[in-house]
């Protein structure tokens, strides 16, 4: 999946005040903070104060979008979006944080599952989705935009896991033992598996 872009400015010298931060909250914009560490013989970081337009942000927040390429004086930076403050109502994004990336590190994001198809059963009421969402661990630039699980293969007593989802080559599921999907018994197996029980217990 392409990498999701933000556009962003970099703030001038008299733009770092909070009543200057506050007059750019009333034009649209957030104002961010970009934070890069360059490692070699020392260890620097780099702190660039910017500022986003409020709908592209609340466009990415909303689609669970964290990792994105941040553009801004002619510079392209693999960030994360990190540490969105809100306001007291927990609506309006007050400012947020950039964390530069590796393109090679792993990291672990949450990426949706979509399933297809029909179980091979009567009632879908015997059905339970446990969780739309998995942790997969894998580099930046390789997010899929989700995880597809088929439906179609499963019957009753079936349970599906995270370990058992089809990913990307080079990625890894976070939690493999995470329930995902899980088919109720047969009616009647379960009374029969009981009877059997007891059957040998006799």
């Amino acid at each position: 999946m392409p990498t999701p872009e933000l556009a962003a400015r970099k703030r001038a010298d008299n733009e770092t005040g909070s009543r200057a931060c506050q007059s750019m909250r009333f034009n649209g914009e957030v104002p961010a903070n970009l934070y890069k560490v360059t490692k070699g013989e020392t260890t620097s970081l780099e702190n660039v104060n910017l500022a986003v337009t409020a709908y592209d942000l609340y466009q990415l927040i909303e689609k669970r979008q964290r990792i994105v390429d941040v553009k801004f004086d002619g510079r392209s930076e693999l960030v994360r979006v990190s540490d969105i403050q809100r306001d007291q109502f927990g609506d309006d994004v007050q400012h947020i944080d950039l964390r530069v990336l590796d393109p090679e590190d792993r990291l672990e994001v949450s990426v949706p599952i979509v399933t297809s198809g029909r179980p091979a059963i009567q009632d879908l009421a015997g059905m339970t989705i446990s969780n739309r969402r998995v942790g997969l661990i894998t580099k930046p630039r390789e997010i899929p935009e989700h995880i597809g699980l088929d439906l179609s293969k499963l019957s009753y007593g079936d349970v599906v896991t995270a370990g058992q989802l089809e990913i990307p080559a080079g990625s890894s599921i976070a939690d493999a033992e995470l329930v995902i999907v899980t088919i109720a018994a047969k009616k009647g197996a379960k009374k029969a598996e009981a009877e059997a029980e007891e059957g040998e217990a006799e």
